[in-house]
């Protein structure tokens, strides 16, 4: 049986991870985003490159759309 006070902390559980998964799923959008751009691809193809190579690297789709806005934001302050 679960009891309010479970409901509680789940719910207080869910909203601490809440702004942690609103930011992740920013930078994935703008990491495809910035893929498909450069590559001339559409989404659903930047999305899955960018998913197998978060595979082929054994980090997390996150670490890796926050490796493509980096390398875009020094390419865009180096006026590339």
């Amino acid at each position: 049986m679960v009891s309010n006070a479970d409901l509680d902390v789940e719910s207080r559980r869910k909203a601490r991870q809440a702004p942690r998964l609103v930011r992740n799923q920013q930078v994935l959008d703008v990491g495809i985003g910035i893929l498909a751009a450069r590559e001339g691809l559409d989404l659903e193809t930047a999305r899955e490159t960018l998913r197998m190579a978060s595979v082929r690297a054994g980090v997390t789709e996150v670490q890796v759309a926050q490796t493509l806005i980096n390398i875009h934001s020094t390419d865009a302050a180096a006026g590339s």
